[in-house]
């Protein structure tokens, strides 16, 4: 259980993480907690098609908020569009082309699934 706890560490044999979207979206099976593992990837796609009305995306909030309006007007009926300043804060130097290409192959499965979950929001979107 203590390991579990702990941040991720891609270079260990486990792989286990619970800190991923891919791993909310998952459910509780092992193979969920596994970085890298195919079968979560299709267990969140499954779980976010079948179990979730809409799944919104941060950055496209105004997308988000007018699908939550159609498809959840009792809740979101009367919500206003935001008005969104998209100044990055954060300060934080760029990672290198390197660290940034070991994360993508690190978490190319994370990536898939945010990619599908935007392109539902998109799809979404533009059905209103």
């Amino acid at each position: 259980m203590e390991n579990l706890l702990k941040p991720c560490r891609f270079y260990t044999r486990v792989n286990i993480c619970r800190d991923q979207q891919l791993t909310y979206f998952c459910g509780n099976a092992i193979e969920c907690r596994q970085i890298g593992n195919p079968t979560a990837l299709q267990m969140a796609k499954f779980n976010a098609d079948t179990k979730y009305h809409v799944i919104g995306v941060l950055e496209d909030v105004n997308k988000t908020l007018s699908v939550l309006q159609r498809k959840l007007p009792n809740f979101f009926g009367t919500i206003k569009q935001l008005s969104v300043e998209k100044k990055n804060r954060n300060e934080h130097p760029k990672p290198s082309v390197a660290a940034r290409r070991k994360l993508e192959s690190q978490m190319a499965l994370e990536i898939e699934f945010y990619e599908f979950v935007r392109a539902k929001l998109n799809k979404q979107f533009s059905k209103t």
